[in-house]
């Protein structure tokens, strides 16, 4: 969450000429409603089911980039289907650049700025074994959304 899996993968498909699909947005679109929403209707079980579902009907036959949802590497199923799909890469955020992030952004379902952010912290660290389970992990602290993108295509050209 915060760490720009959106705005990286976006950049990242325009330099390597492929299709980028956000499946966060992907969701939001079958759903006909946001992912806020969702969460307050439906709970986070459904919401984390719809991103099972959206997972495993994606093609592995064309070039794409893909930006997933920060909770989905904590379903095995997902971590799995995430592997046939291709490369897995973790944009390694440290907490006190997510901290800032978080606190100007709005609309995410798990953070509730009013408050402090210690459960999203909470749920940073739990999560940490399945961020790391990656193909290759990206430092992106102290760079642009840009710079993080041709560092990924560096590393994968190599």
């Amino acid at each position: 969450m915060g760490a720009g899996k959106s705005t990286v993968g976006s950049l990242l498909a325009g330099i390597l000429d492929y299709t980028f699909i956000d499946l966060d947005e992907a969701i939001v679109e079958s759903e006909q409603r946001s992912i806020a929403e969702i969460f307050a209707t439906e709970g986070e079980h459904y919401f984390r089911n719809c991103e099972t579902k959206l997972l495993k009907g994606l093609a592995t036959d064309s070039a794409r980039v893909y930006a997933t949802g920060g909770g989905i590497v904590v379903r095995e199923d997902n971590r799995r289907e995430m592997r046939r799909l291709g490369l897995i890469v973790y944009l390694k955020t440290g907490w006190r650049t997510l901290e800032g992030r978080l606190q100007k952004s709005s609309g995410r379902p798990l953070v509730n700025t009013e408050n402090d952010l210690t459960e999203v912290k909470n749920l940073w660290e739990k999560r940490q074994p399945f961020y790391t389970d990656s193909d290759l992990t990206v430092a992106t602290d102290e760079l642009t959304p840009s710079q993080v993108a041709q560092k990924i295509k560096m590393e994968l050209s190599s």
